[in-house]
């Protein structure tokens, strides 16, 4: 399995977009978050105010 990580080296550092997280991120965004993971189970019918930050 060693030679299929060297295939792939890390590029980058990514963070879980939470909830709780997101007028945090929009004020302050972090330089070295390299890329957001959005888990659709956890946003599908997110509407409203939240749904918009989210668009």
């Amino acid at each position: 399995m060693s030679g299929a990580r060297s295939q792939y080296p890390v590029q980058g550092a990514g963070l879980g977009l939470r909830r709780a997280l997101v007028d945090k991120l929009m004020a302050n965004p972090p330089a070295d978050i390299d890329f957001m993971e959005i888990a659709p189970e956890n946003w599908i019918h997110v509407g409203g105010a939240l749904g918009k930050k989210l668009r």
